[in-house]
C-alpha cells in the first residue's frame, strides 16, 4: 500500500472513532480561546501611541498564533509517531 493510500485509510479509520468529537470539541475550545487571547494581546501591545496600527498588530497576532500552532501539531504528530507509546502498568 502506497504511503498516500495508508494516511487516507488512517484518517478514515480516525474520523470514524469514537473520540473524534471530543476531540474536535476540545479543539474548537481551545481555539476560540487562543485567539480571543491573541487578539486581547494585540490590543495590549498595540496601545498608546501604537494605537493606529492595532488591526494589523492582532493580524499578527493571530498569524503567529496560527503559525506556532501549526508547528506543535506537526511535530507533536512526528514525535508521536516516531516514539511509541508505551504503558508501564
Amino acid at each position: 500500500m502506497s504511503p498516500a493510500m495508508n494516511l487516507v485509510s488512517e484518517l478514515y479509520t480516525d474520523a470514524c472513532s469514537v473520540k473524534a468529537f471530543p476531540a474536535l470539541a476540545v479543539g474548537a475550545v481551545i481555539g476560540v480561546v487562543e485567539i480571543v487571547s491573541a487578539i486581547l494581546f494585540g490590543v495590549l501591545v498595540f496601545s498608546g501611541p501604537l494605537a493606529l496600527f492595532v488591526f494589523q498588530g492582532i493580524g499578527m497576532m493571530v498569524f503567529g498564533l496560527f503559525a506556532a500552532c501549526l508547528i506543535m501539531a506537526l511535530t507533536a504528530v512526528a514525535w508521536e509517531r516516531s516514539r511509541p507509546f508505551r504503558r508501564f502498568a
